[in-house]
């Protein structure tokens, strides 16, 4: 390899994962306050369950803020459900329908 590829295509060292986490639906806006403590940190999806009044929320965050992201939600929603650790190359997913499409 040439270092022209090299510098052409920088290899991204950053590595992201998603967290799932069940928690009571009035206690979302806390846990959105609480990850916002914790940099490069976003709630990208909250899926509401109805009939046990919980939401989903699928957390997206640096690997390396692994410890601070479940710390952060263990020490304010000490009542919820986490899920497994997914590894992610991106640092933000494309979301999967558009407003245009949905109406």
């Amino acid at each position: 390899m040439s270092c022209l590829s090299i510098l052409a295509f920088p290899r991204e060292t950053t590595r992201f994962a998603f967290l799932n986490v069940v928690i009571a639906s009035r206690d979302a806006l806390l846990a959105r306050k609480a990850l916002l403590t914790c940099p490069d940190t976003a709630i990208t999806r909250c899926t509401p369950i109805p009939k046990d009044n919980n939401v989903k929320l699928e957390i997206h965050f640096p690997t390396d803020q692994v410890d601070g992201v479940i710390n952060c939600l263990l020490t304010l929603l000490p009542n919820g459900e986490i899920g497994s650790i997914v590894a992610c190359a991106t640092p933000r997913p494309k979301p999967h329908t558009s407003h245009a499409r949905m109406t």
